[in-house]
């Protein structure tokens, strides 16, 4: 089971659509973004649009107080502000990014997954985006 999810990036202004792979993991439901980003979807499309998603709409738009969708995405800002307030409401300490969300889904396939699971490092540095010669 898989799905294709085409995210748009703002560069330069000008919109560039990247693809990616997304698979079930059913045996980690925790990590199972297949799952979760469908229950998403569903969620948008029944209680925040009230119609199924369209080509422009953006996967995670930004949502005003009342609950009106905005037809544009979040910005890196609001999501570092929102991993910046879970974690101090988590008791965490130190400074966390989205960086280490990608840092940490490569140990955790690395190091952490049941045997079977886990990943060679050439699979890790092509899942990672990590470039020859990169510091990470």
């Amino acid at each position: 089971m898989s799905a294709v999810l085409n995210l748009p990036l703002l560069a330069n202004l000008l919109v560039i659509a990247h693809q990616y792979g997304i698979y079930a993991q059913p045996t980690t439901p925790a990590i199972d973004m297949f799952d979760h980003l469908n229950k998403w979807i569903t969620f948008m499309e029944n209680n925040l649009l009230g119609r199924p998603l369209q080509p422009e709409d953006y996967m995670f738009p930004q949502i005003s107080a009342n609950g009106t969708v905005q037809p544009k995405g979040i910005g890196h800002d609001f999501v570092q502000r929102w991993i910046k307030d879970f974690a101090e409401a988590a008791g965490l300490r130190g400074n966390y990014s989205t960086h280490c969300f990608r840092r940490g889904g490569a140990q955790h396939r690395f190091m952490r997954a049941p045997f079977g699971s886990r990943w060679s490092l050439a699979i890790i540095r092509w899942w990672g985006g990590w470039a020859e010669g990169e510091r990470v």
